[in-house]
């Protein structure tokens, strides 16, 4: 336990780690969040059917196909921080847009033959670039533990990919916690019935599922810019490695 918390105390003075983490971390809740205030808006706001909310759960197909080879390309041209800043923005965006395009009243109506299309073709979009979000951040995680080794000279992957694990947890357990809180401040009715939910409840779930999921993903963002391993920084640490494992043995 001593060496496990020693190897923490010097991670947590690496920006590169922290920016990680608390990112990643930010990122985990807000997906929670959205996870559970989706639903409920899918369902009272836009009134679809729990068959057509099965939607959702096929939308992820084409981002999950290409998103290997995506998440290389990008990589090489904007280097990993930048990849993961720009994927991140642009995914959020297109989640979000559909619930601040119904405020403002620029969204089909419910009635609309136009709805389904309008709601799950902006999610098809941003599963492209969110799919690359676990993979960048896997490799970021990876780039971390070398730079701790040469730091340091001792390698922790255990403790370095413990945050993957922790921020899994963080997805279901604060993101929902809250997302409860949320429906608690809207005031969202307990056995709701669809039709019957007051207009300000319904108002609402789009603000927590738009603007505010837009405002929590900002402050995501707004740590992944204080990471500072740059690819080149990265090979420069692997070279030095490298050369101490050769006079090492």
């Amino acid at each position: 336990m001593r060496a496990y918390l020693g190897e923490l105390q010097n991670l947590l003075t690496n920006r590169s780690y922290l920016s990680v983490c608390v990112s990643w971390l930010v990122l985990a809740a807000s997906f929670g969040i959205i996870a559970v205030v989706s639903t409920y808006t899918y369902i009272y706001v836009f009134e679809i059917s729990t068959e057509q909310l099965t939607i959702q759960r096929f939308v992820t197909l084409p981002g999950i196909l290409v998103a290997i080879p995506l998440a290389a390309w990008l990589t090489r041209r904007l280097d990993k921080k930048w990849t993961l800043i720009w994927s991140c923005s642009v995914s959020a965006f297109l989640v979000g847009l559909p619930y601040v395009l119904r405020m403002v009243d620029l969204f089909p109506a419910n009635d609309s033959p136009w709805l389904l299309p309008a709601l799950f073709a902006p999610l098809t979009l941003s599963y492209v670039p969110g799919a690359l979000l676990p993979i960048v951040i896997d490799s970021q995680l990876v780039d971390v533990a070398d730079d701790h080794e040469h730091r340091t000279g001792h390698r922790s992957e255990g403790v370095v990919f413990s945050i993957r694990t922790f921020a899994m947890k963080a997805t279901s357990g604060v993101g929902g916690l809250i997302a409860g809180f949320g429906l608690d401040l809207i005031a969202f009715p307990k056995n709701a019935v669809v039709g019957e939910v007051p207009a300000e409840a319904l108002n609402g779930l789009l603000f927590l599922s738009g603007p505010l999921f837009w405002v929590i993903i900002a402050v995501g963002v707004s740590f992944m810019g204080m990471y500072r391993l740059s690819e080149r920084r990265h090979a420069e640490i692997l070279r030095e490695l490298k050369e101490r494992r050769a006079l090492a043995d």
